[in-house]
């Protein structure tokens, strides 16, 4: 799954600020192993997952992390 593959770089990253992602269909379980990257990235500071198919609790994960991490 590619999602997976993004989400382990997402983890090792050192330089990546922006990362946009809007309509990529990345549904629920994306959403789910992206959200555990995030928090592991340091970088980000813009992250756009807008029009893609998230579910309730997935998108209130994202939230959740993304609070938590001041993205």
């Amino acid at each position: 799954m590619g999602v997976k593959a993004l989400a382990e770089a997402l983890c090792r990253n050192s330089s990546l600020t922006n990362l946009d992602l809007k309509s990529n269909k990345l549904g629920s379980e994306g959403g789910r192993v992206l959200t555990k990257a995030l928090y592991e990235n340091t970088t980000l500071t813009h992250f756009d997952i807008s029009s893609n198919q998230h579910d309730f609790k997935g998108g209130e994960e994202f939230a959740k992390a993304l609070y938590k991490i001041q993205l």
